[in-house]
């Protein structure tokens, strides 16, 4: 297994020398063709005023835009998942949004969590940290006369950790949930 890796690691560092030379090398003929300043891009704009910065060439600032673009890449395939009729792929990504509110007294924090059956929710605060779980629960069904064509159902569960800015006095913390949003108010402590 060790030899495998070893000759893994030896093809990829080819792999590697191989595009730098090249790329240094197409640097080189960017450079001379920028400095010639006869050819043009198609918006008529001479090649030397892209800014090529050949001779401060930085590896890490490649391998930072190429991660950029793997994110991008996995975001919108992860969000095209989130957007599927299938709740096989919704029940394992729930987080609701959060907003936390400062008041001179007392904080006020609202979740939305639509589909929550209100004794499945549960609020705590230990060391500042506001810690929100519940279990959720939707129903999606498509009707057609008698006949059922089409029903979904998302059954998910949850648990948000935010930290608050300050020390609170959890013995007057109250909650309230309505129309699917929770609002937690939790006033400041007085030390």
């Amino acid at each position: 297994m060790k030899t495998i890796l070893i000759i893994i690691g030896i093809v990829l560092l080819l792999v590697i020398g191989v595009q730098s030379y090249y790329t240094y090398k197409l640097s080189q003929q960017v450079q001379r063709l920028s400095a010639s300043k006869s050819i043009t891009t198609t918006q008529s704009q001479p090649l030397s005023s892209f800014n090529w910065q050949t001779d401060k060439w930085n590896p890490f600032e490649e391998f930072q835009k190429m991660q950029n673009e793997m994110n991008s890449i996995f975001g919108q395939f992860h969000s095209h998942l989130n957007n599927t009729p299938s709740a096989i792929f919704k029940g394992f990504n729930f987080h609701p949004t959060i907003d936390l509110k400062e008041e001179k007294d007392r904080f006020i924090v609202k979740a939305d969590i639509p589909g929550a059956d209100e004794s499945s929710i549960n609020v705590t605060v230990e060391n500042q940290q506001l810690k929100i779980s519940a279990k959720t629960h939707k129903t999606h069904e498509e009707k057609s006369g008698a006949d059922i064509l089409r029903s979904e159902r998302f059954i998910g569960q949850f648990e948000r950790v935010i930290t608050l800015p300050s020390a609170v006095n959890t013995a007057k913390m109250t909650t309230q949930y309505e129309n699917g949003v929770l609002t937690v108010t939790i006033p400041k402590s007085q030390s």
